[in-house]
């Protein structure tokens, strides 16, 4: 009798260390949830910024971009005037004893 009071206080003890283990496993569990909804929470804002971000970048390109494909088009506007004011004789002459070109200025 005495054998089975010492193995039903054994079981009982073991039981009882079981449901401890238990109720501590359940709680690091909920801290490990709560720890992985912080972190995607995190994640997600970061995601947020980076798109956020990558936007206002691909729309400075752009601007910058388009800023100076106007200002090469009055580039090229302004030569156009340029060469439509000019007549044959203003165009640059290939000075055939020395190879190389002068243009109106003499130079």
């Amino acid at each position: 009798m005495d054998k089975l009071t010492r193995s039903g206080r054994t079981q009982q003890d073991k039981m009882s260390q079981l449901q401890a283990d238990v109720v501590d496993a359940e709680r690091r569990a909920h801290q490990t949830r709560l720890t992985f909804d912080d972190l995607g929470k995190g994640m997600r804002a970061e995601l947020e910024r980076f798109e956020r971000e990558k936007v206002e970048d691909f729309r400075a390109s752009v601007e910058t971009y388009l800023e100076s494909s106007v200002e090469a088009q009055k580039e090229v506007s302004g030569f156009d005037n340029v060469l439509l004011r000019m007549t044959v004789a203003d165009l640059p002459i290939v000075d055939r004893d020395m190879g190389n070109i002068s243009d109106v200025l003499g130079r």
